[in-house]
């Protein structure tokens, strides 16, 4: 009968063979699955079309140095170089050196390496490189053909796998942002046979529907090969052909596929996408808090504007009533009636004047005293006529001229003389007429200084035109160009600034130019 092995021996038994068998080997393969955790260790896959094959790059036998090559033992004359562990990445080719040995606790083939050399690129991501190539060539990729996302949509649909932790924290990051809206899962393979046909299916189905306004194209993190269906031609045609802006968050932010390429727009991840549709709900709360504060104030300016006008209408309406017209003519009529009252008191205090003054003369003409010289003069032309009358008597008689013609001469004279005495009514007489003559002359001399009265043309719309120096301007050449004048109006008062002279302006030419700078009523 032969030996029953336990599993562990067994195990340690392959192990043994192995380890003797290949103490030391050269693999060539493609790295994938490749993970660093904090030990230090690196974990990876080498593959090839056909097979793969675990490998471990325990820390202890990574060099640190970078200044020859381990392989050859060239130095490097131009500097050191990052060592291979560094620079290790998914689809990257590779040349490993070390054991080939069997890993008891999961019963797996794996190689221990010692060292590694860069081979070049794989062939996936050779095929990477020539499809983007080829589809960049097409315009698939150009930024012109890319659309904006829509504010906030309220209608999303999600292509991906229905288990698994993308889709839960798509939807959890989903609840905490935007104002809702719904989310139609359309199910579909992500990775491995048949997942190109299944994302393309889901994506006619979501475009079929034309019930989404974006649709939501994404996936974990994986290697390459991991990730290969979004690399597809068929996903890529379908995602430039949506009618609907397409977002993509497929891998982790290093992962770019060409599904990302073509999409409009690309997330670094699946969260990362949802944070892109929709803003955070205190977001939203506070733009619609500073909407409401904006519109509180644009209300209250619009009304204090609309109070402003109206106030503005009413005091025109006011204005232009007739009970304010009324008004305004009442004050003017006392106004005018004051003005009259205080002419026509005027007038009669120079009139009362007047007469009081030709009173006096009048009174001086016939006062006592006055009386009195005249009777004085008067008793001297008798004593003088007596004097003469007595010299002619003594003359006639020494020429034997008869006593009636005497007397008759002497009654001719005494009838001049009293001719040449004015009467007490002529004298009345007289002083009246002195009275009106007094008046008219009073009167002519008030019409004549109130026509010469240089303000009054102002009212009927001329102006007086003053210098700087108050001297009145009356010629065009009086003044220059830029010249400050005071201009007097009917009523108010202008100050201005002369822009241009034009001393022809009365043979045709433009009026002079006055620039206003400051209005005030006198």
């Amino acid at each position: 009968m032969s030996k029953i092995y336990t599993v562990q021996e067994l195990a340690q038994l392959l192990k043994g063979n192995l380890e003797t068998r290949f103490p030391f080997a050269w693999v060539r393969g493609q790295v994938s699955n490749l993970s660093r955790p904090g030990s230090g260790h690196i974990y990876f896959t080498l593959k090839d079309e056909n097979a793969c094959l675990d490998a471990v790059w325990f820390r202890q036998l990574q060099r640190q140095t970078g200044e020859f090559n381990p392989l050859t033992g060239e130095v490097y004359t131009d500097g050191a170089r990052p060592h291979p562990a560094q620079s290790l990445r998914n689809g990257e080719e590779i040349l490993c050196a070390g054991k080939i040995t069997l890993y008891p606790p999961q019963g797996r083939l794996q190689m221990v390496v010692e060292l590694a050399q860069p081979v070049g690129v794989g062939m996936l991501q050779q095929e990477f490189e020539r499809l983007k190539q080829e589809l960049w060539g097409r315009g698939w990729f150009a930024l012109e053909r890319k659309r904006s996302l829509p504010a906030n949509p309220i209608r999303v649909a999600v292509v991906t796998a229905p288990s698994g932790a993308v889709i839960h924290d798509f939807l959890r990051i989903a609840e905490t942002r935007g104002c809702g809206g719904e989310i139609r899962l359309y199910p579909s393979l992500v990775q491995g046979e048949g997942a190109p046909e299944s994302i393309v299916s889901a994506l006619s189905e979501v475009f079929a529907q034309a019930w989404a306004e974006v649709v939501v194209l994404i996936r974990g993190g994986g290697s390459l090969e991991d990730l290969w269906a979004f690399n597809s031609e068929s996903v890529a045609e379908a995602i430039v052909n949506s009618p609907i802006p397409v977002v993509t968050g497929i891998g982790h932010e290093p992962d770019v596929s060409i599904a990302d390429l073509a999409a409009d727009v690309r997330a670094a991840t699946p969260s990362h996408a949802a944070q892109l549709l929709w803003q955070e709900k205190s977001s939203l709360a506070q733009q619609v808090d500073e909407q409401e504060i904006r519109l509180q104030r644009l209300a209250l300016r619009r009304l204090e504007s609309l109070e402003a006008k109206l106030a503005r209408i009413s005091g025109n309406l006011q204005f232009l009533s007739p009970i304010s017209r009324l008004e305004r003519d009442k004050e003017r009529l006392v106004a005018l009636q004051q003005r009259l009252e205080e002419k026509l008191a005027a007038q009669l205090q120079g009139k009362t004047q007047t007469l009081q003054m030709l009173g006096r003369d009048l009174a001086r003409s016939f006062s006592p005293a006055n009386l009195q010289t005249r009777e004085i003069q008067v008793n001297n032309l008798f004593s003088r006529l007596a004097t003469r009358l007595s010299n002619r008597i003594a003359q006639l008689e020494a020429g034997l001229i008869p006593e009636s013609h005497i007397f008759s001469l002497l009654n001719q004279s005494l009838m001049r003389y009293e001719s040449k005495l004015p009467s007490p009514r002529l004298l009345a007489a007289r002083a009246n007429m002195r009275l009106e003559r007094a008046e008219s002359g009073l009167a002519l001399a008030e019409t004549r200084l109130e026509s010469l009265n240089p303000l009054r043309p102002l009212a009927r719309g001329y102006a007086l035109v003053q210098d700087g120096n108050g001297r009145i301007i009356s010629d065009a050449a009086q003044a220059a160009a830029g010249q400050q004048v005071k201009i007097m109006l009917g009523r108010g008062s202008l100050e201005a600034e002369v822009t241009a002279v034009h001393p022809d302006f009365l043979h045709g030419s433009e009026p002079p130019l006055l620039k206003g700078k400051q209005g005030k009523t006198d």
